[in-house]
C-alpha cells in the first residue's frame, strides 16, 4: 500500500521558522541549486547529455545576475530557475512561517480570498446530488466522511452522482478514500513509485511522523518505509509495486458517477481523478487537469535565508514512460463548451 505518495507537503505551513537570517540573492540560489542536484529524482530525466550545456549555461546567467538582486527580484530569479524542469512540484515559496523581520516589507500579504474550501454536499432532484470537494486538504477528511455517512441513504437510490472537484490542487487522497466505494466497478491499479534515497530526503519527509490526522497504524507504517530507504541509500529504490484494490461488492446506487475536473486540478487530486477514471460508472467533464503527478512525495526545504523554503519531488510512478501526465493533464471524456456558466447544470442535463 503506498503511503508517503499519498501525502503532499505544505511547504509554507509545515516549515518551522529559522534561525538563519542570511539573505543574500546568490547564496540562496545557490543552495537551491545544490539541493536539487542531489536530491530530486526527475534530475537525471530533465538534464540530460544533450541539454547539459544548455541547464549549465542557463544557471550560470541567473547565478550572475543573482549577485546584486533585492529580495523581491530574488524570489523571481528562484522560481525562474525551477521552470527549467517543467515541474510545478518542484517550487519556491515565501515562507510565512519563517518570521524574517522583513517578510511583509518585502512580501506583503495578500488579501485571502473569499472562495470557501469546505466540503459540502446537494441534493439537485431526486436523482441527481452534488458532493463538491475544493481541498483536499487533510484536514477535510473528516468532513468528506461526514458528508458520505450522513447522505449515506440518499446515495444508496440515487441515480446520478456529482462528484466536483474543480479547483481542488491537492493534499492527500486519504481525503478520497471513501468516495471509492461509489464508484467502484472493477479492480482499481495504483501504479508504485521509486524513490530517490537521500539523507535529506529520509530525514525531511519520510522520518518525518507528526502529521495531523494521521493514525498510529500509518505512522508505524512510515517508519518501516524510512528503515527500508536507509537501506537502500543513494540510489532510487523501488519502496512501493502497484497496488490493485479490490472491493467484495459494486454497489448498484449510484448508477452513474460524474466528476467535474478543470486545469487547476492537480497532484493527488489528479492521483483520485486517475483511479476514478477505471470505473465503469465514471465519466470525466471539463477540461484537461493541471498535470502534476509524474513526480511526487515532496520533501520540504529551509532555505539559509527564512524568506524562502522550497520543495523537492522524491517519488516518479512506474507510469512513466508508458504514460505522461506532467505538463499534458489529464484528458475529460466530455469537454465542457468555452462560455458554459453552469458546469454542474450542463453535467446534470448530459445524457
Amino acid at each position: 500500500m503506498m503511503t508517503k505518495f499519498l501525502i503532499t507537503i505544505f511547504l509554507s505551513c509545515y516549515l518551522c521558522p529559522a534561525i538563519a537570517q542570511e539573505c543574500a540573492c546568490k547564496p540562496s540560489l545557490q543552495y537551491l541549486v545544490d539541493k536539487v542536484e542531489k536530491n530530486y529524482i526527475g534530475f537525471p530525466d530533465k538534464v540530460t547529455a544533450a541539454n547539459k550545456k544548455q541547464y549549465q549555461a542557463f544557471t550560470d546567467s541567473l547565478i550572475k545576475v543573482s549577485d546584486t538582486a533585492s529580495m523581491p527580484v530574488c524570489f523571481t530569479i528562484l522560481q525562474k530557475w525551477t521552470t527549467f524542469f517543467q515541474d510545478k512540484h518542484l517550487l519556491v515559496v515565501v515562507n510565512r512561517a519563517g518570521k524574517h523581520p522583513m517578510l511583509d516589507t518585502y512580501f506583503p500579504k495578500k488579501k485571502p480570498a473569499a472562495l470557501s474550501l469546505t466540503p459540502s454536499f446537494k441534493i439537485l432532484n431526486d436523482q441527481t446530488c452534488l458532493l463538491t470537494i475544493p481541498s483536499a486538504r487533510l484536514e477535510y477528511k473528516g468532513i468528506v466522511d461526514s458528508l458520505l455517512v450522513l447522505h449515506k441513504d440518499v446515495l444508496s437510490k440515487t441515480g446520478h452522482f456529482i462528484i466536483d472537484v474543480r479547483e481542488n490542487r491537492g493534499g492527500s487522497t486519504l481525503v478520497f478514500d471513501n468516495l471509492i466505494p461509489y464508484l467502484y466497478t472493477q479492480p482499481i491499479i495504483t501504479e508504485g513509485a521509486m524513490v530517490l534515497a537521500t539523507e535529506e530526503n529520509i530525514r525531511n519527509l519520510y522520518e518525518v511522523t507528526d502529521y495531523p490526522n494521521v493514525s498510529d497504524s500509518m505512522k508505524a507504517v512510515f517508519k518501516k518505509e524510512a528503515v527500508a530507504l536507509r537501506a537502500h541509500i543513494g540510489t532510487e529504490y523501488q519502496l512501493w509495486n502497484n497496488d490493485t484494490t479490490t472491493m467484495d461488492q459494486v454497489f448498484p446506487y449510484p448508477k452513474k458517477v460524474s466528476l467535474i475536473i478543470n486545469q487547476n486540478v492537480g497532484s493527488s487530486t489528479e492521483m483520485f481523478v486517475l483511479k476514478a477514471r477505471q470505473s465503469k460508472k465514471v465519466k470525466l467533464f471539463g477540461t484537461h487537469t493541471a498535470g502534476v503527478v509524474d513526480y511526487s512525495d515532496v520533501v520540504p526545504y529551509m532555505m539559509p535565508c527564512s524568506l524562502f523554503a522550497f520543495g523537492i519531488p522524491s517519488s516518479r510512478t512506474l507510469r512513466m514512460p508508458a504514460e505522461v501526465i506532467d505538463n499534458i493533464g489529464i484528458a475529460p471524456n466530455v469537454e465542457i463548451p468555452s462560455g458554459t456558466t453552469d458546469w454542474v447544470q450542463y453535467v446534470a442535463d448530459h445524457p
